[in-house]
């Protein structure tokens, strides 16, 4: 059985998806299901199953969103990584370093989103962010 604040943010994740849309929604339960796994013991009942959340959807439309979201998660280091030199350049604040490294970064962040169409901005941004944490794993 779920407890009240898991069930909450289950059923957030789930209300935020279905308003989201398609790529975004499924893209929010992938990222979801990657944390239950990643930071707790899982059961299935804590895991969103996304064919549920889009049934008017077919299987393979749904598959292919699943897959679209899982390479966004999996090619997000490159990015995070592309900022980490940024940053790093700004601590030394060395001006030529910090046009080289943003300049890097942006074009890095372009061809990650060009790689991966179809998501907002905000799911950009937030799988740069799961990046930035998998640096640090």
């Amino acid at each position: 059985m779920l407890r009240e604040d898991e069930l909450s943010y289950r059923e957030r994740i789930i209300a935020e998806a279905k308003a989201d849309g398609l790529a975004d929604g499924i893209c929010k339960i992938v990222f979801y299901n990657r944390e239950q796994v990643s930071w707790t013991p899982v059961s299935e009942e804590k895991l969103i199953d996304p064919y549920g959340v889009f049934p008017n959807e077919s299987r393979g439309v749904v598959s292919g969103w699943i897959s679209k979201a899982y390479n966004l998660l999996d090619k997000n280091y490159d990015v995070a990584d592309a900022l980490f030199d940024c940053n790093a350049a700004r601590q030394r604040q060395d001006p030529e370093a910090i046009k080289k490294a943003e300049g890097k970064f942006h074009e890095i962040r372009n061809q990650f989103v060009s790689n991966n169409p179809g998501f907002s901005e905000e799911l950009y941004d937030r799988a740069i962010q799961m990046g930035i944490r998998k640096v640090f794993r």
